[in-house]
Protein backbone atom coordinates (compact mmCIF):
# COMPACT_ATOMS: atom_id res chain seq x y z
CA UNK A 1 0.00 0.00 0.00
CA UNK A 2 1.36 3.32 -1.28
CA UNK A 3 0.72 6.10 1.40
CA UNK A 4 1.13 9.73 0.85
CA UNK A 5 1.89 12.56 2.84
CA UNK A 6 0.62 16.25 3.16
CA UNK A 7 2.04 17.10 -0.10
CA UNK A 8 0.79 14.25 -2.18
CA UNK A 9 4.13 12.29 -2.51
CA UNK A 10 4.13 8.80 -2.19
CA UNK A 11 5.94 7.66 0.20
CA UNK A 12 5.98 3.88 -1.24
CA UNK A 13 9.37 2.43 -2.12
CA UNK A 14 11.61 4.06 -4.53
CA UNK A 15 13.97 1.82 -5.10
CA UNK A 16 12.47 -0.72 -7.17
CA UNK A 17 11.95 2.19 -9.84
CA UNK A 18 15.86 2.90 -9.93
CA UNK A 19 16.78 -1.04 -9.81
CA UNK A 20 14.12 -1.03 -13.00
CA UNK A 21 15.70 1.90 -14.68
CA UNK A 22 19.06 0.43 -14.07
CA UNK A 23 18.44 -2.70 -15.16
CA UNK A 24 16.96 -1.47 -18.42
CA UNK A 25 20.02 0.68 -19.03
CA UNK A 26 22.59 -2.49 -18.77
CA UNK A 27 20.08 -4.42 -21.13
CA UNK A 28 20.36 -1.57 -23.97
CA UNK A 29 23.59 -1.11 -23.18
CA UNK A 30 24.47 -5.54 -23.71
CA UNK A 31 21.71 -5.70 -26.41
CA UNK A 32 21.41 -3.23 -28.97
CA UNK A 33 24.38 -0.73 -28.73
CA UNK A 34 26.77 -3.23 -29.67
CA UNK A 35 24.90 -3.82 -32.38
CA UNK A 36 23.51 -0.68 -33.86
CA UNK A 37 24.95 1.91 -31.36
CA UNK A 38 27.22 3.60 -34.60
CA UNK A 39 24.22 4.49 -36.29
CA UNK A 40 21.99 5.33 -32.84
CA UNK A 41 24.70 8.03 -32.43
CA UNK A 42 24.19 9.89 -35.89
CA UNK A 43 20.65 9.91 -35.13
CA UNK A 44 20.18 11.20 -31.57
CA UNK A 45 23.02 14.20 -33.35
CA UNK A 46 20.24 14.24 -36.32
CA UNK A 47 17.58 15.47 -33.45
CA UNK A 48 19.19 17.71 -31.20
CA UNK A 49 21.06 19.80 -33.35
CA UNK A 50 17.92 21.49 -34.97
CA UNK A 51 16.85 22.23 -31.11
CA UNK A 52 20.18 23.49 -29.96
CA UNK A 53 20.67 25.84 -33.30
CA UNK A 54 17.84 27.23 -32.76
CA UNK A 55 18.14 28.43 -29.12
CA UNK A 56 21.58 29.39 -30.02
CA UNK A 57 20.47 31.61 -32.60
CA UNK A 58 17.90 32.80 -30.09
CA UNK A 59 20.41 33.13 -27.89
CA UNK A 60 22.84 34.90 -30.17
CA UNK A 61 19.88 37.71 -31.19
CA UNK A 62 19.22 38.06 -27.68
CA UNK A 63 22.39 38.85 -26.89
CA UNK A 64 23.35 41.71 -29.26
CA UNK A 65 20.09 43.32 -28.53
CA UNK A 66 21.23 43.81 -24.35
CA UNK A 67 24.38 44.68 -25.70
CA UNK A 68 23.43 47.32 -28.03
CA UNK A 69 20.85 48.76 -25.26
CA UNK A 70 23.63 48.17 -22.68
CA UNK A 71 26.02 50.39 -24.77
CA UNK A 72 22.68 52.88 -25.15
CA UNK A 73 21.96 52.75 -21.36
CA UNK A 74 26.04 53.09 -20.77
CA UNK A 75 26.07 56.48 -22.32
CA UNK A 76 22.62 58.16 -21.82
CA UNK A 77 21.48 56.77 -18.48
CA UNK A 78 23.14 54.58 -15.41
CA UNK A 79 26.75 53.37 -15.93
CA UNK A 80 26.14 50.22 -13.71
CA UNK A 81 22.69 49.29 -15.42
CA UNK A 82 25.10 49.62 -19.30
CA UNK A 83 27.47 47.77 -17.98
CA UNK A 84 25.24 44.89 -16.63
CA UNK A 85 23.31 44.38 -19.76
CA UNK A 86 26.32 44.65 -21.89
CA UNK A 87 27.37 41.67 -19.94
CA UNK A 88 24.72 39.79 -19.77
CA UNK A 89 24.41 40.63 -23.59
CA UNK A 90 27.93 38.72 -23.82
CA UNK A 91 27.16 36.06 -21.73
CA UNK A 92 24.32 35.18 -24.09
CA UNK A 93 26.86 35.29 -27.14
CA UNK A 94 29.30 33.02 -25.76
CA UNK A 95 26.18 30.65 -24.64
CA UNK A 96 24.49 31.25 -28.24
CA UNK A 97 28.04 30.56 -29.85
CA UNK A 98 28.59 27.39 -27.87
CA UNK A 99 25.29 25.76 -28.88
CA UNK A 100 25.67 26.83 -32.72
CA UNK A 101 29.18 26.00 -32.95
CA UNK A 102 30.63 23.52 -30.32
CA UNK A 103 33.83 22.93 -31.55
CA UNK A 104 34.42 26.30 -32.02
CA UNK A 105 36.01 26.96 -28.20
CA UNK A 106 38.23 24.26 -28.93
CA UNK A 107 40.49 26.51 -30.11
CA UNK A 108 41.06 27.84 -26.78
CA UNK A 109 43.39 24.79 -25.55
CA UNK A 110 45.57 25.02 -29.12
CA UNK A 111 47.08 28.55 -28.10
CA UNK A 112 50.47 28.21 -29.07
CA UNK A 113 50.57 24.45 -29.91
CA UNK A 114 49.36 23.19 -33.33
CA UNK A 115 46.66 21.44 -33.54
CA UNK A 116 46.33 17.69 -32.33
CA UNK A 117 46.34 15.40 -35.43
CA UNK A 118 42.89 12.87 -35.51
CA UNK A 119 39.49 12.10 -36.71
CA UNK A 120 37.76 15.25 -36.60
Amino acid sequence: MVRYDNYGYARGRKGSTVLWLLLGIVAFATLYYPFFGGNLKFKVVSFVEPILTFFGTFFLIIGGILVVVGFILLFTQSIGKGIKLSLYGFLLIILGLAFVEPGSFGFISHVGRPAPKGYH
